[in-house]
């Protein structure tokens, strides 16, 4: 059984975190994005998946759980603005805890954070440049869109992947490599796009993976309207391949 830990500060998810600037719908709109997410992984992985909050997810909670794999959500709230003693026991998790990880955009800063990492905005616009998106980061440059990212070190988790373009939507980062990291992949805008942990199976990736498109409903995807509000066409197979690489990994981990 997979678990995806929902990662978004309780605010937000309120306001129906990541998409309450599209459309009304607070607590019910975050749970329609988790329900897509956990839809997802488990077509990939061919195996059940629960969602449970980050505060809820510890050491002991795992031992009687049968949790074969965790995957971190990404989160539109700045880290600043969460309590530390809710993030602890997930923390906890991550530094000593041998299960197969993966880390999705602020899941990949959580990870890096735990670490010793440190995390931020990448930069402020400069004069003239566009907000992409003024109401998220209001004043700071975004990765916005499905863009390429470059493999820098071969590894499993790009088995089958040239080139791979992924979506991306943050304006955070990840500042440098932690001690005991590998970097992966990155991008002229942003150094960090994926991380994995030296001889285990705990990765992060900067972009949404879990974004890609292979077939219609998927357009309807809640962070694909947020970036392409007048709608996606194209199909873009690359994360799908990616999140299929971990598991397959995971499969022969466990």
């Amino acid at each position: 059984m997979i678990c995806l830990v929902d990662m978004e500060h309780e605010r937000a998810v309120q306001r129906g975190a990541p998409c309450a600037d599209r459309e009304p719908g607070g607590r019910a709109l975050h749970q329609a994005y988790c329900a897509d997410l956990r839809r997802r992984l488990e077509e990939v992985a061919n195996d059940a998946c629960i969602i449970r909050r980050y505060p809820d997810v510890s050491p002991d909670w795992l031992d009687t759980a049968g949790i074969q794999a965790l995957v971190l959500s990404g989160n539109v709230t700045v880290w600043d603005a969460y309590d530390e003693s809710d993030l602890r026991p997930l923390q906890q998790v991550v530094r000593s805890v041998s299960l197969p990880i993966l880390g999705l955009c602020g899941g990949l800063q959580f990870i890096a954070m735990t670490h010793g990492a440190d995390v931020g905005p990448m930069r402020e616009l400069g004069s003239g440049e566009e907000d992409v998106s003024p109401d998220y980061g209001s004043g700071y440059f975004k990765e916005w869109g499905f863009s390429p990212v470059r493999i820098v070190q071969s590894d499993p988790l790009f088995d089958g992947l040239t080139d791979p373009v992924f979506l991306q939507v943050h304006y955070w980062e990840v500042k440098s490599v932690p001690p005991g990291f590998d970097l992966l992949a990155s991008s002229p805008a942003c150094r960090v796009q994926v991380l994995r942990r030296a001889g285990a199976l705990v990765y992060g990736t900067q972009f949404h993976p879990e974004a890609y498109v292979t077939k219609p409903s998927h357009r309807r995807n809640c962070l694909l309207q947020r970036v392409y509000p007048q709608g996606y066409q194209r199909e873009e197979p690359d994360g799908r391949q990616l999140l299929a690489n971990f598991f397959r990994a995971v499969g022969t981990f466990t």
